[in-house]
């Protein structure tokens, strides 16, 4: 039994990672907030437009997921894991 143990481990947490990864709709509204939080109400309202004209990207690595930016030189918006989001920039 003791040789099966690492590998359950690793599974049951590649498991734990795949089940609570956050979905677009949770990566929207962390960035949405962000963005109201730091720019007010009018940036956010471009950002929400933005967001539905399909200027974010989303991209899901199954144990963790990521929102990149397509306007101009693409970068990272925000990073999922474990049903949290981080907003790394909320441009």
């Amino acid at each position: 039994m003791k040789r099966y143990r690492t590998p359950l481990i690793l599974l049951a947490a590649l498991a734990l990672l795949a089940v609570t990864n956050p979905s677009f709709d949770r990566h929207k509204e962390k960035i949405a907030k962000q963005a109201r939080e730091e720019s007010g109400i009018i940036s956010a309202a471009v950002g929400a437009l933005r967001n539905e004209l399909g200027f974010l990207r989303y991209r899901n690595y199954l144990i963790c997921s990521v929102t990149v930016a397509k306007v101009g030189q693409p970068h990272l918006v925000s990073i999922g894991a474990l049903g949290m989001v981080m907003v790394v920039s909320a441009d």
